[in-house]
């Protein structure tokens, strides 16, 4: 069964309470052991950061850690809308490469109508393009239990004729029809999909507790998040 989807990305007045209400129903249910030592862990305090939630909202994020016991290592508890990393909200990251990879928009037009930078875009697709072979495949094995033929039919199925990269228009293609065949919808947003049913795909890393990151997250709260 599909957990529900996230109704909507929250907006800069609402990004605290939601996540609040995201730990509240989930930080317990979904409760993972130490990815190092397999240890239990317990929320310890946390760190803020700037989250761009929709074009021209900016709003500050408390984000909680959960701390091992046994080895102290320190994992930032993240909600399906914000990826490790990143400040912008997954529908603005998806809007933004999609703009660019599949309308075929210019980096200016996507970056004045968004608003961000025009470095921000192109740092974004830099970053990002080098997991779209390993979503691929990801994607791929999770079909697997339900069907043996392939999500995207390529002797059907083309790129459309704007796209940059038919890596990425492929993904999106193959998301939906991931969920439909799960027995959902078709998803508002295929990240917010991928991270609502497989979060474990892309965790937090770890932060050895005795690294200077480490160190530097049991301070008391910095007036700037990271």
């Amino acid at each position: 069964m599909i957990p529900p989807y996230l109704p909507l990305i929250p907006t800069a007045d609402r990004i605290s309470p939601v996540y609040a209400q995201y730990l509240t129903e989930h930080l317990e249910a979904d409760w993972r052991s130490c990815p190092q030592c397999h240890g239990r862990r317990s929320v310890n305090e946390g760190h803020w950061r700037w989250v761009l939630c929709a074009p021209g909202q900016e709003a500050p994020l408390f984000l909680s850690h959960v701390r091992c016991r046994a080895c102290g290592t320190i994992e930032t508890v993240f909600p399906p809308w914000l990826l490790p990393y990143e400040r912008l909200t997954v529908e603005m990251l998806e809007s933004i490469l999609t703009a660019l990879l599949v309308q075929g928009q210019s980096v200016a037009a996507v970056a004045a109508a968004h608003p961000v930078s025009e470095e921000m875009v192109t740092s974004r697709w830099h970053r990002w393009r080098d997991e779209l072979p390993a979503w691929h495949q990801q994607v791929e094995q999770t079909a697997v239990p339900w069907t043996a033929a392939p999500l995207v039919d390529m002797q059907t199925w083309h790129p459309p004729l704007t796209a940059r990269s038919a890596a990425w228009a492929w993904l999106e293609v193959a998301w939906q029809a991931l969920a439909l065949l799960m027995g959902g919808e078709a998803p508002p947003s295929g990240w917010i999909f991928w991270r609502r049913v497989f979060p474990e795909v892309m965790p937090a890393g770890p932060i050895p507790a005795r690294s200077h990151l480490g160190r530097r997250l049991r301070l008391p709260l910095l007036s700037l998040p990271p």
